[in-house]
């Protein structure tokens, strides 16, 4: 990595059941220079938060840990230590009510599944450049 890379390298934590899926998510924040680090929707995600303090959390809504992913994102949004972390939700569907619910939930950002990888990316730049880094 270069100087100008490392400098800019975010922490990534994906949160997500899926292999494939992880996978895929993992190769687009890596290939951008940023640390990734995944998690099973059930290990206490808000507690890793606090404590990893990453700088995006991709929670996926869309393997039947629905609630317990709404939940997560809402305990960020009320925690101030949190304030800085940026919450990217991947869900099913893509109507215009379902992404302005989820963003009224606490998330930064929504992407529709399917999605291609591209759209992932430029979505995850969005919300990382709105970020100070630290």
């Amino acid at each position: 990595m270069t100087e100008m890379t490392l400098q800019n390298a975010r922490k990534v934590l994906l949160v997500e059941s899926e292999d494939s899926l992880a996978r895929a998510m993992d190769h687009v924040v890596t290939a951008d220079g940023h640390a990734c680090a995944r998690l099973a929707p059930g290990d206490r995600i808000v507690e890793r938060i606090a404590r990893d303090h990453p700088d995006l959390v991709m929670l996926d809504l869309t393997h039947g840990e629905t609630a317990a992913m709404l939940d997560a994102c809402q305990s960020i949004r009320r925690d101030p230590a949190l304030d800085g972390v940026r919450i990217l939700m991947l869900q099913t569907g893509g109507s215009a009510l379902e992404r302005r619910r989820t963003r009224a939930l606490g998330a930064d950002g929504v992407v529709s599944l399917p999605f291609r990888l591209e759209d992932l990316r430029s979505e995850m730049r969005r919300l990382l450049a709105e970020q100070p880094v630290h």
